[in-house]
């Protein structure tokens, strides 16, 4: 116990109490020794919890039989822990979510169609049909002398010249210039409303190819019990492993007992499970927020899922009722409002050079289907052309034939001489 003066007195002045609040005053600790438990170095086993028979592992330990007087890490405020030790006022608070490796792209077929609505296929494919139905009608019109139009009539010979010319126009190609005015509205008709579609058809797609996004595995503990390929990771001997330990919640024990089946193998920090993550693309590991801020994923790309979240506070650990608590979370108050401790933050954040911020490419599955569309459009552009050469030929042969028995037959005709 140390005594200072509050204050002085006297009759001329009065009572003169000091300026400066009491926790502010305390600046000194009088030589007195502040014991610290600290890590080893990075990703050391922290082994930071109370067993149920009532033994406590680390730097727990050290706060339940009075070895240390603070443990400067940050932990998550646990009250299964507050019977053997104290923490301070909170460093941060942060969300904690469960976190995977991002799945690689899957190969949708369906992709370049996902654009537009059904619907709005089906209006594409009737401006189709009813442009065909009009130049077939017009073409009609044109035979009967109804209505003439010679560019029709030179260009529009067949169904299949109507039906490509067709498609032409609907891909926003230029086709024959046609001299009847209602034609040509219906050009036009065709041509603005093809060009907006086309504009918002191209916007869609790209944005979908550049902004890749992905459906998660799982989107519920429920959801990941049923999937049974991911394994559930979270820090041994950690609050999250009494969290799940005396859980009432069915999914979460259910879930809990089968970790036991590897729990040997739990991470035993949080750099550990991170790096598992990027190692093993069918880990789950549950994590708070900030602690991917400064892990150096490299050739990684973590997914936070929003499967279980919560709002955790991390303190530092002190002993039960430790003298030093006031005097700590004053201090930890001013460095909080004068910015220092959110720069002690930034400061460890992996910066950018460190992240790989390569631009977001266009993977393979992302355009296989046109690839695909592609090739079997050669493949049958080559049995067509194959075909109409042995047509041609087999029409050449007809044509040689003809002339030949035209010319026999012709020779009695020619006159004869000697």
């Amino acid at each position: 116990m140390r005594q200072d003066l509050l204050g002085s007195w006297s009759t001329e002045s009065g009572i003169q109490l000091p300026k400066l609040p009491f926790l502010k005053r305390r600046h000194n600790l009088h030589n007195e020794t502040l014991r610290a438990t600290i890590l080893a170095g990075p990703g050391v086993s922290i082994k930071r919890g109370c067993m149920p028979n009532g033994t406590c592992t680390g730097g727990v330990d050290t706060m339940a039989r009075h070895i240390s007087d603070i443990f400067p890490f940050d932990l998550r405020i646990s009250p299964a822990r507050m019977n053997v030790m104290d923490y301070t006022m909170p460093l941060y608070t942060t969300d904690q979510r469960m976190y995977i490796q991002k799945p690689a792209p899957k190969l949708v077929w369906n992709r370049y169609l996902k654009p537009f609505d059904s619907r709005v296929w089906s209006l594409i494919v009737c401006l189709f049909l009813i442009h065909i139905i009009i130049i077939i009608s017009i073409r009609i019109l044109h035979k009967r002398r109804v209505v003439r139009d010679l560019t029709l009539d030179e260009s529009y010979k067949t169904l299949s010249d109507i039906f490509f010319l067709s498609f032409a126009a609907m891909c926003n190609e230029s086709i024959p210039e046609m001299s009847l005015l209602s034609l040509r509205i219906t050009q036009f008709t065709i041509y603005t409303t093809l060009t907006i579609l086309y504009a918002a058809y191209s916007a869609i797609l790209i944005t979908s190819l550049a902004f890749q996004t992905f459906e998660p595995p799982f989107t519920t503990m429920e959801g990941l019990m049923e999937d049974g390929s991911y394994d559930l990771g979270i820090l041994k001997d950690s609050a999250d492993y009494d969290f799940f330990q005396n859980t009432s919640i069915k999914i979460l024990s259910d879930l809990f007992e089968k970790m036991m089946s590897y729990e040997a193998s739990l991470p035993t920090s949080r750099i550990e499970g991170l790096r598992r993550i990027c190692s093993n693309n069918k880990y789950a590991y549950l994590a708070p927020d900030i602690s991917t801020q400064y892990f150096p994923a490299k050739n990684c790309t973590l997914i936070p899922l929003n499967v279980i979240s919560r709002n955790a506070p991390f303190s530092m650990a002190l002993q039960y009722k430790s003298p030093f608590k006031d005097i700590i979370n004053y201090r930890i108050n001013v460095l909080r409002e004068s910015g220092i401790l959110n720069k002690i933050f930034k400061d460890a954040e992996v910066s950018d050079n460190e992240i790989d911020n390569s631009w977001v490419t266009v993977e393979l599955p992302d355009v296989f289907p046109l690839i695909v569309i592609l090739l079997v459009s050669y493949v049958i552009s080559l049995v067509i052309l194959i075909w109409e050469s042995i047509y041609a030929k087999q029409e050449k042969g007809h044509h040689v034939g003809d002339i030949t028995r035209v010319i026999v037959q012709s020779r009695d005709y020619l006159p004869y001489r000697n």
